[in-house]
């Protein structure tokens, strides 16, 4: 049985779990080969593809797979541009037929303007008329006011994807 004295600085036996910290606040460093150390190392990437390395290694693992993961970020980016393109395309249509009816609605209505004018009621007809002219105008200004708001947020999304 041994004695331990206050500046005892005899190394540990394996397996003590009541190991006592140097002046520095480290634990000793001991040479116990059963002692094993652990790395954990995280890598993050932004974009569709991983970086080359990464390919390499996936390459090593698998044959074909970088080939494989090309060939799937080329099928994503392809379906990608056919999704935007179909959205700018209906949203064209959308704004022509909008526009479309709108003229319709405003012919209507300056048509009954005229017919109003006609019956001899000759201040409800011009009220109709400016009435008319006035809603169209501000369909337009609002809408292109809407329109700018918009494409900013659409820009600012496209910067996100980047």
């Amino acid at each position: 049985m041994r004695q331990e004295r206050p500046d005892d600085t005899s190394p540990e036996e394996p397996g003590d779990s009541s190991a006592e910290l140097s002046e520095t606040g480290e634990r000793p460093q001991t040479t116990d080969p059963t002692e094993q150390a652990s790395l954990t190392v995280r890598a993050r990437w932004r974009g569709p593809l991983p970086p080359p390395s990464q390919l390499v290694a996936y390459n090593d693992a698998l044959p074909d797979a970088a080939e494989r993961i090309l060939t799937m970020t080329e099928r994503a980016h392809a379906h990608h541009l056919q999704i935007q393109d179909k959205l700018v395309d209906n949203s064209y249509k959308l704004a022509r037929n909008g526009q479309f009816l709108g003229l319709l609605v405003a012919i209507i209505i300056l048509a009954f303007a005229a017919f109003v004018g006609y019956l001899g009621s000759t201040n409800v007809a011009g009220l109709i008329a400016v009435l008319d002219v006035a809603a169209v105008t501000a369909v337009f200004v609002y809408s292109g006011m809407g329109r700018q708001s918009k494409a900013d947020s659409v820009n600012d999304h496209l910067e996100d994807d980047r």
